[in-house]
């Protein structure tokens, strides 16, 4: 995917020079905000950091409607910011993950989308979390203005590391922002697939399992595996609640955004969430950052590896996220995980004892 994502941002800022301008949301995966401004840099282009984080998680909304309406309006506020400064906002481009990475959330990219066509402007989608995981058709991304999808077969595919995909149905923008590869080599003259495939001395393995991988999935049927991996992420973020916030048993899965313990609904998580470690480890601002007592100090993203390197040394392999000031683990759910491995994650986190907070 980072292939991909070279390929489009580079291309992009390459055809439009000092007149391109690139949208992301704050949460985007931080490598992509990197190759951005990196690249915008180098042509004299701007940039414009939707701010998202900060403002609104986690997400006043019960249901997936609610969610998009924010999402929505973020996107716009930026887009009339970005016109008072002068902006021409007509062919910009606007970079979406399908899934972010650190707080787990799944962006609504066909509402954003169409409304980012409304403006005239190109959309590249990092779908690094997309592809089984999400239930996708690239007719649909394709008719709701989708012009680059960019996605990773090592990750929910299981496929092995080194085969992604990079999809664009438009053939001019193909032989356009996509006419040149990060990496140059003999394919380069010879059409859209050899110039990403032909790359001089490489290892083809990844790409020649994929269709026994596809088998397999369809062999199950990817809508069970999707439904199984839902199933078990509400099940998981059910047992670390009632471990971690017993005060909050009686809150329906709707709600747990709004009470600060996942940071969207429940629609907008799957196969991954991020949930608020105990309170006395979190830290929670809400409840007012100048208190004396550690469960209401600001959190860092030093606390966040101190926290996740102490589950490691205790068996657990988890990711632990410092959001707005407050720690949240990010637990994925796939087909193989068992139950039994998110209640040995809360054990293990009810065991650990802030130094230096």
């Amino acid at each position: 995917a980072t292939v991909g994502l070279n390929a489009a941002i580079g291309g992009y800022t390459r055809d439009f020079g000092s007149d391109s301008l690139i949208f992301y949301l704050d949460v985007s995966y931080g490598s992509v905000k990197k190759m951005v401004k990196h690249y915008s840099i180098q042509v004299g282009g701007s940039v414009v950091d939707i701010p998202f984080q900060d403002q609104y998680l986690p997400l006043e909304a019960t249901s997936k409607d609610e969610a998009e309406a924010i999402f929505a309006d973020a996107f716009e506020k930026a887009i009339d910011s970005a016109k008072k400064q002068g902006h021409i906002v007509k062919n910009s481009l606007l970079v979406l993950d399908h899934t972010t990475s650190n707080t787990a959330i799944n962006i609504p990219i066909e509402a954003l989308a169409r409304r980012a066509k409304g403006h005239g402007m190109l959309v590249l989608v990092d779908g690094a979390h997309g592809l089984l995981a999400q239930d996708l058709d690239m007719a649909v991304m394709e008719e709701v203005g989708v012009d680059f999808y960019v996605g990773n077969c090592h990750k929910w595919l299981s496929a092995p590391r080194g085969a992604a995909i990079l999809y664009c149905p438009d053939g001019h923008l193909r032989d356009s922002v996509l006419r040149l590869p990060p990496s140059i080599s003999h394919g380069v003259d010879d059409g859209y697939l050899s110039r990403f495939l032909w790359g001089g001395c490489r290892d083809y393995s990844a790409q020649l399992c994929l269709p026994l991988v596809l088998q397999y999935w369809n062999r199950i049927g990817t809508d069970n595996v999707r439904h199984e991996m839902r199933d078990t992420l509400s099940n998981a973020i059910g047992v670390l609640m009632s471990m971690w916030h017993p005060h909050a048993r009686g809150i329906s899965m709707e709600e747990l955004s709004a009470a600060g313990i996942t940071v969207a609904p429940m629609p907008m998580h799957s196969p991954m969430a991020v949930v608020r470690l105990p309170d006395n480890i979190s830290g929670n601002p809400r409840t007012g950052s100048n208190s004396a007592s550690s469960n209401s100090a600001i959190r860092t993203s030093a606390d966040a590896k101190q926290m996740q390197d102490f589950l490691f040394e205790n068996g657990v392999e988890c990711p632990v996220k410092c959001i707005g000031g407050v720690l949240y683990v990010r637990i994925s759910c796939h087909v193989y995980n068992t139950i039994e491995e998110y209640e040995r994650l809360g054990r293990a986190a009810l065991q650990f004892i802030p130094t230096g907070w």
